[in-house]
Formats: C-alpha cells, structure tokens, sequence
C-alpha cells in the first residue's frame, strides 16, 4: 500500500520511505497511538489515535498538534491518555464495542 506514495522531505526528521513507515507500525499498533516528532515541521509534534467503526475498522484519526518545547515526557502522556479517551468515546458512538477488539501486545 506504501510502495505508491511518494515520500516528500518536509524537515530532517522526515521519513522518506515506504520502509521506514513500515518499521514504525508495530510500535503504532503496540502503544495505540502514533506520533510526528517533528518530521513535517520543525518544532511541532502531533499524536494521533484511530477511531474504530461498528464493524472494528479504522476510519478515522484523531490528533492534536503542539509545540515541541512544550511537551515534556509527562506532558505527552496526559496528551496520548486524552485522545485515547476521546477516540473510544468517539468509537463508542459509531457502534464500536471495546471487548471485540484484539488487546494491543503490551497494553498498560
């Protein structure tokens, strides 16, 4: 599905292959969550969680973006524990049902 799309350097932090986004999703799908530590943007980052139809299919994203000095380790947390609370709220109304879906490998 990557193959197609071309890569377009935004900043030094950019990923410019099909590859390098391949390896990054595991950890997505592990954590829940994924995140641009400045690769469009330089001294922006933005995180973002999936929101789940009826049917347990992503259809959509849900992010925030924020400054990079802003966002210590702690900060970022309170940030990805808000939208992950958000997308299953969202998820919920659209029929999504939390036990349906496969537990994430090492969820906390």
């Amino acid at each position: 599905m990557l193959s197609h799309i071309e890569f377009r350097k935004s900043t030094q932090k950019t990923l410019t292959c099909a590859e390098a986004v391949s390896s990054i999703l595991p950890r997505v799908r592990e954590q829940g969550y994924g995140q641009d530590n400045e690769e469009q943007e330089e001294g922006l980052q933005c995180i973002a969680v999936p929101v789940f139809d009826r049917f347990d299919r992503v259809i959509a994203g849900l992010s925030i973006s924020f400054p990079t000095m802003r966002c210590g380790a702690d900060t970022k947390q309170h940030y990805v524990a808000l939208l992950k609370e958000a997308g299953l709220a969202i998820s919920t109304r659209l029929g999504y049902r939390e036990a349906t879906a496969p537990e994430p490998a090492a969820a906390q």
